[in-house]
């Protein structure tokens, strides 16, 4: 085979690999899945309600959109969102791990190992976090960081591409929430003055409920963080939760409350203004009132 004809065939395989990948979203089954350790600690018990997660869990799911650590999809009726971990990012392959590699290499290869195994015990400890602490502010339903025998239908799902799986779901890890009915900047956006300013009551109002649990929040970005559900805000977002018990003293508290609704106050500075000033107001009256 000629030298021009086999640089033209690989980069035919490469375009249809890339094509493949961006018309899936990056889906793909097998990454719900792989043999990482998995922390007595993160075993959730089964709720009260059972029966009525097995009931949400017998429709089928649509693919709707994919995060840093998560694939989401919705419940046919619409209420609900299931995400599985995409362990692409937490995992590698055993090829990877094995395949001979010199000392220098061998160095950054072990860094990336343990750089994955610490990022999935941070997340796994924030969504345990998320669902002991606040299952009201986040809508969530139920998890399963562990693998279990607890169900005995598969879930349906269609991925981007409407192709249709059966997901076993005692073998994968799944968080299953509440699915918000628009996100923090489209909801309020179509707001009169009186309901936006009732909104950002309600904004406040979460966040502070989070800092008075002693929970940290390295995600600030309300803009893809914070939907809202019958007029009340949600955190749809809980994978950088961590405790400190420091954050609810009063020399700390303000300054969290700030920092956690900074980007908000940026958006509002800039499309409702009269807004910003009112956010100010509030967050001065939570800061008096501690």
């Amino acid at each position: 085979m000629k030298k021009s004809t086999k640089v033209f065939a690989l980069f035919g395989v490469f375009f249809l690999y890339t094509f493949a990948y961006f018309r899936s979203d990056g889906f793909v089954v097998t990454k719900l899945t792989s043999p990482i350790s998995y922390s007595e600690e993160w075993r959730i018990p089964i709720t009260d309600d059972w029966n009525r997660i097995l009931q949400i869990l017998d429709q089928p799911f649509q693919y709707l959109d994919s995060g840093r650590q998560c694939f989401v999809f919705e419940s046919a009726d619409k209420e609900y969102v299931i995400k599985f971990l995409n362990h692409e990012r937490f995992y590698m392959s055993d090829f990877l791990k094995k395949i001979p590699l010199p000392d220098i290499l061998e160095i950054k290869r072990a860094k990336k190992i343990q750089t994955r195994t610490d990022r999935i015990e941070n997340f796994f400890n924030s969504f345990k976090i998320g669902y002991d602490l606040l299952k009201e502010e986040t809508g969530i339903l139920f998890m399963q960081l562990r693998p279990t025998g607890c169900f005995e239908k598969k879930l349906k799902i269609k991925d981007v591409s409407k192709h249709e799986h059966e997901i076993d779901l005692n073998r994968v890890n799944f968080i299953l929430q509440k699915r918000a009915d628009s996100m923090i900047y489209p909801y309020l956006s179509q707001l009169d003055e009186t309901l936006f300013k009732e909104a950002i009551d309600d904004i406040v109002e979460l966040v502070s409920s989070r800092i008075q649990k002693g929970i940290m929040d390295d995600d600030l970005n309300v803009e893809v963080n914070i939907g809202f559900l019958d007029q009340k805000p949600l955190m749809i977002d809980i994978g950088r939760l961590f405790l400190d018990p420091n954050i609810s003293e009063p020399q700390n508290y303000g300054i969290e409350l700030e920092k956690s609704t900074r980007f908000l106050e940026k958006w509002l500075d800039l499309h409702h203004p009269k807004m910003d000033n009112y956010l100010r107001e509030k967050r001065v009256c939570y800061k008096r009132e501690e």
